[in-house]
Parts: C-alpha cells; structure tokens; sequence
C-alpha cells in the first residue's frame, strides 16, 4: 500500500469480510467505523518501517527445535 494512498473504507470493508468478521447490516456500523480508523492509525504508525535501513543487516537464524 502506497504512503500517499491510504486504505479505503470500501477495502477495509472487503478485508474485514474475509477475515470473517461480520460486516453485514446488523454488525454495527459504528464499530466497524471505529475499527477502521484504528486500523488507518496503525497503518500510518507502521510507514516509518519503510525508511529503515535494513541492507547492511543479517537475517536472523532460523530457529531449528531439538529432534531427538
């Protein structure tokens, strides 16, 4: 999702949908609208994620369980 293109209420709709919320008619409109503004204020927290530089570091090992 581009910074400068932010999530529309529509699109939040359709994902909320498939995560199998319920987004019908007796849902609650007004959860589903306080949802999808906390949903937009955790997107645009997150956007400052893309300005780090991560190119000089290693990816962590992956974790192997002990296998008798």
């Amino acid at each position: 999702m581009a910074a400068d293109n932010p999530m529309t209420y529509d699109a939040f709709l359709s994902l909320a949908q498939n995560a199998g919320l319920d987004i019908g008619p007796g849902a609650g409109d007004a959860h589903m609208e306080e949802l999808y503004s906390y949903v937009k204020a955790v997107l645009a927290s997150l956007r400052s994620l893309n300005e780090l530089d991560v190119s000089q570091a290693e990816p962590d090992m992956a974790f192997m369980p002990f296998r008798e």
